[in-house]
């Protein structure tokens, strides 16, 4: 039979799975091309038939001399098995259906036939012979594997005239980028179509500690008897405590480099041939089994750690679904649910792919990375440029130790939820990032940080219907602590609650204000606050700056604000400014205001120090600070009374539309009260917004009608341009609650006004404490206003607090400085005092007596 202009023999063809139809027809078709300068891509998820498609394009395309390329030995060796006779044996036995012969590669000009190789063996070449094997080539496939690609592709790739076609099983743009792909002659079938089309099983995730493993091993082989298990280890000795745990039950087998010298038949170096079919029932290794290894029998995969990413994971697990006797796939981590997490991301992007106009959309993005690397492959090798000579720019190249520097500490701290991950993070922002269209590549615990590098493409903003290529390199970096995370992010993106991320709120305003009190003195040079009561007679915010803000007067209003942003600097006993923040408390925001131009090193250490003061507080040394409102932990049972919508942060009004309506929200403070919900929209009564709490006790809005939104031109960070409203409401529009009982929700807290004092108060430590005096007999027992039974006509009684006030020196003094004498507590004398005006302000009625 013909398919796309190539005869393929019908047995075949009947026996391929229909995503190596799928696959094999697109590629066919882009062999047929007259002239193609780019590549072909073919996704296939691991255990979808990659190696058979593969091997029927080398042997059925009328390309003569057909060049293979892999990463890794292992892998050549099992493609060559394959490409030489093993698929076809399988698929159509007793069928003579190889078209070429099979040859290793010499490292020589290629004659006709096909030829499997690695990177390595190319990247070993002289140039001459290089150019030379270039030259002969007439088919080049490369079969990517999950691997990053090599340095070497672009010197095999530059100036081939031969046809290319990639074959990956994890479709990073980061990776694919450097293949210059044609989006029209690509194909990419999905894990999701895979398990539909019956060619691999979805995997059950399951928990379990390693004290139960055997006993429930032993329930899935009693119930699976043909089932094989494997077990992935993060390091030999890990791999030794397991083989202990399982030797004694089951047949088990241990692979590593370090079983050298060994002489038993359970610990080897290398991986045994036809595993499959063995009587091993546990398979122990760490990388070994990774690729290039098929074991259709493997039904269990046990990890014994959180795998460093997402690509790892998926290689891990696509050695457990494929395709058996119909038998189901199972995964068990031993730590926790993070390897489920990043399983879940990799389903969601592949999801995403599964949309036809959606992947369209990846491949066409492609086209736009193609011309990223071309940019960047213009510059020499070393420019000059602002008086000095500078590097070409590599994303894969670049060392981020030595190369990187972070010009601000500006990190955010945030919560960790149950369940967090910093491999699971690292994974979800990957594919994230891959599905936002940007060039990424991870650097694993760089001084125990992870760090991303993003290549974003963006339009010039002063653009409307032109494009200007408007690159920009964008860094985050994650690093892991006890109870919470420290992420610096250059697009400043607010990490906080973010679910999908396993991260609940930003550190609490008490454990941010702590870093306002390491040294002996504070000194606040800035403060922003919100109201968090109704503010008809007073601003919705407040500002204020000056050298020392703690030396300024300040009243009970402070208690009706919250504050939102502080810059202060901490001083020694001799004067000397030891450090300098800025605070931000919705986003537990930390920037250093003193030092610049961070290492990562020195931004690790400097990590580590923050982190240590907010999880171990000292008490606020600041009075003005301790002025604001205090976070409370609980919220009122009753419902709100109002609501308060900042919307002042957008730069236009916003476009509502909905039930075929359309009309706009100002970008302004809207007040709403609350009625069995809010009406923030006006002139719309229809649109209820349901208030309601999630189990973190965060508040959220709903709408029971389909409500979207459009920005228009207007570009802000981390906000869509277009989405659901309710979805811009929660996630990036500040709401203030307001509750009967004074309470408030403002910035991720509840809030009670409180008078500064009601928590205590220390008169010799405040600003009164130099203006006020003790009267330490006024303290005396059985004390009366007047003791009016004991009043003369020149005395008060000995039991009134007018005699105990000029028995002491302070009444002394103030009598003596009137020209009165103080043993003469007479009332003629406080008639003619000014003692007398300030008795007159604090005991009117006892000086009304004296009268």
């Amino acid at each position: 039979m013909k398919i796309k202009g190539f005869e393929i023999d019908q047995h075949l063809w009947d026996a391929l799975r229909e995503g190596q139809k799928s696959s094999i027809t697109t590629a066919l078709s882009f062999l047929r091309k007259a002239e193609e300068t780019k590549s072909c891509l073919l996704s296939m998820p691991t255990g979808a038939g990659k190696t058979g498609v593969i091997t029927v394009i080398s042997h059925f395309s009328s390309q003569q001399r057909v060049l293979v390329v892999s990463h890794r030995r292992a892998v050549r060796e099992q493609l060559f098995d394959e490409i030489n006779k093993n698929f076809f044996q399988k698929v159509a036995p007793g069928k003579e259906l190889g078209r070429k012969d099979v040859k290793p590669f010499s490292g020589l000009p290629l004659d006709k036939g096909i030829y499997v190789t690695t990177f390595q063996k190319l990247s070993s070449l002289t140039p001459d012979i290089l150019e030379a094997v270039k030259e002969s080539v007439d088919l080049l496939i490369v079969d990517e594997g999950h691997s990053e690609p090599s340095p070497v592709w672009s010197q095999v790739a530059r100036g081939l005239d031969a046809k290319k076609i990639v074959v990956t099983a994890t479709p990073y743009r980061n990776d694919l980028f450097a293949f210059d792909i044609d989006p029209a002659s690509s194909h990419v079938y999905t894990f999701d179509e895979a398990v539909k089309q019956g060619d691999l099983v979805s995997p059950r995730f399951e928990q379990d500690d390693r004290d139960h493993l055997v006993t429930r091993l032993q329930e899935l082989f009693d119930t699976y008897p043909e089932a094989k298990c494997i077990v992935k280890c993060r390091k030999f000795t890990d791999i030794e405590a397991y083989y202990d745990v399982f030797a004694g039950h089951f047949k088990t087998l241990a692979i590593h480099e370090a079983f050298k010298g060994e002489r038993s038949e359970s610990k080897r170096v290398s991986v045994p041939a036809n595993l499959g079919k063995s009587d091993w029932n546990v398979i122990i290794h760490q990388h070994k089994l990774d690729e290039g290894v098929d074991i259709p029998q493997a039904r269990v995969l046990v990890l014994t750690y959180t795998v460093g990413s997402g690509r790892e994971l998926v290689q891990a697990v696509g050695r457990v679904v494929r395709k058996f006797k119909g038998l189901p796939s199972f995964v068990i981590e031993c730590q926790g649910a993070a390897n489920r997490t990043m399983w879940l991301n990799y389903l969601e992007f592949d999801t995403y792919l599964a949309s036809p106009a959606k992947r369209t959309a990846f491949l066409r993005s492609l086209d736009t990375a193609g011309l990223l690397r071309k940019y960047l492959e213009a510059f020499p090798d070393v420019s000059y440029f602002e008086s000095s000579f500078r590097k070409k720019f590599e994303l894969k190249n670049i060392d981020v130790d030595t190369s990187l520097k972070v010009p601000l500490a500006s990190v955010c701290f945030i919560r960790k939820a149950a369940g967090f991950s910093l491999a699971g993070m690292t994974d979800r922002l990957l594919w994230d990032s891959t599905r936002d269209g940007e060039l990424v590549d991870p650097r694993y615990d760089v001084h125990g940080m992870n760090v991303i590098l993003s290549i974003c493409f963006k339009n010039s903003r002063f653009l409307d219907e032109h494009l200007f290529f408007e690159p920009s390199l964008e860094v985050t970096i994650v690093k892991e602590f006890d109870e919470i995370i420290a992420v610096f992010d250059s697009r400043s993106r607010d990490f906080s609650e973010k679910s999908e991320y396993d991260l609940t709120t930003a550190i609490d305003v008490n454990a941010l204000l702590t870093l306002t009190a390491r040294e002996q003195f504070t000194r606040t040079k800035e403060t922003h606050a919100s109201a968090i009561s109704t503010s008809a007679r007073r601003p919705e915010r407040t500002s204020m700056s000056g050298h020392n803000l703690e030396n300024v007067g300040y009243g009970q209003s402070n208690s009706s604000y919250a504050i939102t942003t502080v810059k202060v600097d901490n001083i020694d006993v001799v004067g000397e400014r030891k450090s300098s923040y800025y605070l931000g408390v919705g986003s537990g925001r930390v920037s250093d205001q003193m030092r610049r131009n961070f290492s990562l090193a020195e931004l690790n250490l400097w990590m580590q120090d923050v982190a240590e003061v907010i999880q171990k507080p000292p008490a606020s040394r600041s009075s003005l600070l301790r002025s604001y409102a205090k976070a409370i932990k609980s919220r009122p049972a009753t419902a709100p009374v109002s609501a308060v919508l900042d919307l002042s942060d957008f730069l236009h009004p916003i476009i509502l539309s909905y039930d075929g309506k359309q009309l706009r929200v100002e970008n302004n403070f809207i007040y709403a009260q609350y009625q069995n919900g809010f009406e923030f929209v006006g002139g719309a009564p229809e649109l209820r917004f349901d208030l309601k709490f999630d189990e973190e006790e965060r508040p959220f809005l709903c709408c029971e009608v389909d409500v979207s939104y459009d920005l228009g031109r207007d570009a802000i960070a981390g906000v869509k341009q277009q989405g659901r409203f309710v979805d811009l409401l929660n996630k990036n529009v500040r709401l203030k609650l307001l509750y009967k009982d004074g309470t408030s929700y403002v910035n991720g807290h509840f809030y009670q006004v409180m008078l500064p004092t009601e928590e205590g108060f220390e008169l010799n430590k405040s600003k009164l404490g130099g203006l006020l005096i003790p009267v330490t007999e006024l303290l005396a027992a059985n004390l009366s206003e007047k003791d009016e039974h004991a009043v003369s006509d020149d005395e008060f009684g000995r039991n009134s607090i007018f005699f105990g006030y000029f028995k002491s020196g302070v009444g002394n003094a103030a009598h003596e400085a009137c020209g009165l004498k103080a043993e003469k507590s007479s009332l003629p004398a406080i008639r003619n005092s000014t003692v007398r005006m300030v008795l007159k302000l604090a005991y009117p009625r006892a000086l009304r007596l004296a009268a």
